[in-house]
Order: C-alpha cells, then sequence, then structure tokens
C-alpha cells in the first residue's frame, strides 16, 4: 500500500527521508523550524534517528511568532546601553509569559494537525521533540488526538508543562500521560523559563505514572538546550528511554543512590561496574541530576 506525499508542513532536515526510525521536531515561541537544526544533526550523528524532520506550519508559526514584534516603548530601551541587560532580562522573562498566554486552541490545532498527518502517513514508533512551547504540542498531539498510536516517545526540552496547565482549560486535552508512551523532560539549570523545576512537571504528580523521566542538566539553559544539544548527551538519553526496556541501557546510563534527596544520573562512554546501580524506570516521575563523566 503505498502512502501520500509528505505533506508541505513536514520539513525535512537530516538523514534519510525514508528511514525507519524517524523524529518529529517541533519549534517553540520566537522561533521557527530551521532553528531545530542542530537537534536534527545531532540525532542522525549520534545514531538516534536516521530520519529527522521538523513540524513547519505557517498558521503554527504566525501565531506563536506574534510577539516578534516590539511595541514602541521598547525602542526607548535601546537609548543607552545601559538599559541593554535591563531590556534582556526583560525579554526573557516575556518569552516565558507568552508561553504562558499562548491560548489552548494554537496548541490543540497544532496538535491535532501532527497527529492527523502522522496517522496518514502510517509512520511508526516516531519520537516527538518539542523545544518549550513545542513539548506542550508534542503531548497534546499523543493525549488528546491519538497520535500514541505512531508515537513511542514525547521528549520535552523547556516546557514548562505544569505552569501552562495551570493558566488553561484545554476543550479537547485532557492531560493525561499516555500509557505505553514514553515521556522525557530535560530542564537546563539555568532554564529562565522553568527555573522553578515544578513548573516542568507534567501532572500534579508525576509519581503515579510508569514511563515519565525528568533530567535536570547543569549546563544547559533554555537557549543553549537547543543550540548545543550534541554536546549535551541528551541524544543518548532519548535512545535509553526509547529503546529499552527497562528505559535503562547499561553501557550508557547508569543512576545511582547519593546523599542529596535527588537521586544522580551518570553518563558513561565506556563500561563500568556500579553495584549500587538502579533501573532508571525505578524513579518514574522524580527529577533526576544530569552528571557528566
Amino acid at each position: 500500500m503505498s502512502h501520500p506525499p509528505i505533506p508541505p508542513s513536514f520539513l525535512h532536515l537530516a538523514g534519510s527521508e525514508n528511514g525507519k526510525r524517524k523524529a518529529l521536531l517541533i519549534h517553540g515561541i520566537l522561533s521557527s523550524a530551521e532553528n531545530m537544526q542542530p537537534i536534527a544533526d545531532a540525532l542522525v550523528e549520534n545514531d538516534t534517528c536516521d530520519s529527522v524532520w521538523a513540524y513547519d506550519s505557517w498558521a503554527y508559526w504566525g501565531d506563536v511568532t506574534r510577539a516578534m514584534k516590539l511595541k514602541p516603548a521598547d525602542a526607548l530601551d535601546f537609548i543607552s546601553p545601559k538599559y541593554w541587560a535591563i531590556f534582556l532580562g526583560r525579554k526573557l522573562a516575556d518569552r516565558a509569559a507568552m508561553i504562558v498566554e499562548t491560548p489552548s486552541h494554537t496548541i490543540e490545532g497544532a496538535g491535532q494537525e501532527i497527529a492527523g498527518l502522522l496517522a496518514l502517513l502510517g509512520w511508526e514508533d516516531v519520537t516527538l521533540v518539542g523545544h518549550s512551547l513545542g513539548g506542550l504540542v508534542a503531548r497534546c498531539a499523543v493525549e488528546a488526538f491519538g497520535a500514541g498510536k505512531q508515537v513511542g516517545v514525547v521528549v520535552s526540552l523547556g516546557t514548562p508543562h505544569w505552569l501552562w496547565s495551570k493558566a488553561h482549560s484545554p476543550e479537547d486535552w485532557q492531560e493525561t500521560p499516555v500509557d505505553g508512551v514514553r515521556y522525557l523532560q530535560v530542564v537546563g539549570n539555568d532554564d529562565w523559563v522553568v527555573y522553578r523545576k515544578g513548573w516542568g512537571d507534567f501532572t500534579p504528580d508525576d509519581t503515579e505514572y510508569r514511563g515519565i523521566v525528568k533530567v535536570l542538566h547543569r549546563d544547559l539553559d533554555h537557549g543553549t538546550i537547543r543550540s548545543d544539544f550534541g554536546n549535551s548527551f541528551i541524544p543518548e538519553l532519548i535512545s535509553a528511554v526509547r529503546d529499552t526496556p527497562s528505559l535503562w541501557r547499561k553501557e550508557h546510563l547508569v543512576l545511582t543512590d547519593c546523599d542529596s534527596d535527588v537521586p544522580t544520573l551518570t553518563i558513561k562512554e565506556d563500561g563500568f561496574d556500579y553495584p549500587g546501580s538502579k533501573a532508571l524506570e525505578g524513579f518514574s516521575g522524580r527529577w533526576v541530576q544530569l552528571e557528566t563523566n
């Protein structure tokens, strides 16, 4: 059975167009499909995926980038260089506010289109990767519109799930994780949008759900989690969450007990022998810290 041609709202970024292990990337506020190129390249170079696409809908892009236009009063901030730092800080705070203020229909509309196109194309075991607001769209496609039949893993990068949920009452989205789909949330310790880790929780109590992995990355912020994706070990983490029955690939990941309340997720490029290691799914729903060696 032949499938319809790829729609124009799916933009090919890296790898083979017909690769089996597909990823679909979803950009966030003040961004575009092309800005997801570093993630696409890293996923292919690290052999996490062999076909990477980006959601490139004009309707979605137009709605989430509406705030790119400066208000007349903003020009005053450029009169003196001493106000530039104040201006920048305000703009970063504004970005968090823009995500929270994004109407539900924007996210639900994009989620509905993505779910419909994935079903139409017949793609299977797709990895959805959403940066910032894009993580909400990825979840919505799976939880509201049945994309869980085509999606194996939902990856969120710096997405304020709980914060957005508190400010909205979606029409068609119950915001309940789907059994059989694995969820990975990665937040940089210096993230100015999810600077309280609770704002990045998927639900009021993520520990009730198996298959939720939430990682704090010491070395990243809201922007570098995208631009420095290839040097972050996140591609390896995605592979581990997606491919192994216990959400733990022994040659790459190990969880060890530590003195703090937050377990330590240690990335190892080579072999190791840690008798105190635990399977990652044992920490499902809890935040873990990423330490790189």
